[in-house]
């Protein structure tokens, strides 16, 4: 007996010439009015494994950058390669079955791809939120409570000179979109073998390079539990809403814009294949 295929695939589909994004999605119930029995029980496996995925990125990320609260930067690099392992682990173990995205932003890119639906979108939010807390509760109860501030980003210092505000939005917002876009190509355009590497190797990338600035890479649920429950919230909108704005205006136009050229780029080639098939028979036939 034949099983139904899940709601839908993180995968593209084969070459096409419509022009629109080469995303496949399976039809679900909110965008296609159809009750599949698989969707609930689907979004519900989603939702725990953005929660556990969430739990692990933010549990092990504050507890790195709690343990090393005082210490010189040249002490950190180790505790930056927890951000590296925490996403290598939950990505490669949770990405069969909700994508691993484990970030709000991603979360709002595939929407605006029209490869998840509404309800999707609400479910994944609230079980990164709720991961997030999760993480930073947990850690709260182990360190005894909020003196070190649990893992919550701070504006740091590079060669000595503060980091503004306005410096490191604009970073976050670099950095989210290239997350997105990291994230997207990697996983769903199938480019890279071992999709889990590359993505936690450039989280890692991250963590390594601007976590003296900024603490952490552009990951609103990262900031999020562990500022509320410490109540550190300086500069709350730097970590808030740079990776949207990343992902809405440079993400998802960049991979518009590729899939233009790649449809384009197919047609050039469709037609330079023909015109050699017609030369080649018009040649054949005056023999």
């Amino acid at each position: 007996m034949a099983t139904s295929p899940p709601p839908w695939e993180y995968a593209f589909a084969p070459p096409n010439l419509s022009g629109r994004p080469e995303l496949r999605r399976k039809r679900n119930l909110i965008t296609d009015g159809n009750w599949r029995s698989d969707y609930v029980p689907w979004l519900v496996r989603a939702a725990i494994a953005e929660f556990l995925g969430t739990w692990i990125i933010v549990f092990f990320g504050t507890a790195a950058v709690a343990s090393i609260q005082g210490l010189p930067v040249g002490l950190t690099t180790g505790a930056a390669l927890a951000g590296f392992f925490a996403d290598f682990v939950a990505i490669s173990t949770f990405s069969p079955i909700s994508g691993a995205y484990f970030n709000p932003a991603v979360v709002l890119g595939y929407w605006l791809l029209r490869q998840i639906d509404g309800v999707t979108l609400l479910v994944l939010w609230t079980a990164e939120v709720a991961g997030s807390f999760a993480g930073a509760g947990l850690l709260t109860m182990l360190l005894g409570g909020t003196a070190s501030g649990i893992g919550a980003p701070v504006l740091g210092t590079i060669l000595g000179v503060s980091i503004t505000w306005w410096a490191a939005f604009v970073l976050e917002i670099l950095l989210g979109a290239a997350t997105f876009i990291v994230i997207l190509y990697n996983y769903n355009l199938n480019l890279s073998p071992y999709p889990a590497l590359a993505i936690g190797a450039f989280s890692g990338a991250i963590e390594l390079a601007v976590r003296a600035a900024v603490s952490i890479g552009p990951n609103a649920v990262r900031w999020l539990g562990p500022a509320v429950i410490s109540s550190t919230y300086a500069n709350w909108w730097v970590w808030v809403f740079p990776s949207f704005i990343g992902v809405v205006f440079l993400g998802v136009p960049v991979f518009l814009i590729d899939t233009w050229l790649r449809r384009e780029q197919r047609i050039a080639i469709r037609n330079a294949r023909r015109k050699r098939k017609q030369r080649l028979s018009s040649g054949h036939h005056l023999q």
